[in-house]
């Protein structure tokens, strides 16, 4: 995928990436026909429209922030971070960083600015310090251990996402 390429993703890389590449209304994945005319099918398969945020489900949102938790919670705890607090603080601030990041990028959608890999990789990394700095308020460890905590906890979800789904 080149830096132009239009890339719709949240920060786990997936859910959006996976049904915001094209335009998925909640009917559609069904296979209803969502009423469309006989004129629209006759412009062609709609699916295949840019995607532009507006008929995605919350569902999709909450899918992403679950995923994004399970995921690194699970770095977290593969790092040494295995208390009962220290998890729950990993799940705190995914719980704030995760939908902030996806608002931006639906707001990005909306506006008709193009989403792209150079876009979204400039937001994870805004997401990563964000994380960091967060960490070290709740953990109070090394400021080195965490920022690495917080680098790896990032990759790992939008890398195993990509995998996953893109």
């Amino acid at each position: 995928m080149s830096v132009g390429d239009n890339y719709t993703c949240s920060s786990i890389g997936v859910w959006l990436s996976v049904r915001g590449a094209l335009r998925i209304s909640p009917g559609e994945e069904s296979g209803a026909d969502n009423g469309r005319s006989s004129e629209d099918a006759d412009k062609g398969d709609r699916t295949k429209e840019p995607y532009h945020g507006k008929e995605l489900p919350m569902s999709v949102y909450i899918e992403a922030l679950v995923f994004t938790i399970i995921i690194e919670i699970a770095v977290a705890a593969a790092m040494g971070y295995r208390s009962r607090a220290q998890l729950q603080a990993v799940a705190l601030i995914n719980g704030l960083t995760n939908p902030a990041l996806n608002f931006v990028i639906w707001v990005m959608m909306v506006q008709g600015i193009q989403v792209t890999v150079a876009a979204v990789l400039l937001l994870e990394s805004i997401v990563v310090i964000v994380e960091w700095r967060l960490l070290a308020y709740f953990l109070r460890g090394s400021e080195a251990r965490l920022l690495l905590l917080s680098l790896t906890m990032n990759t790992a979800s939008f890398l195993t996402g990509e995998l996953l789904f893109a």
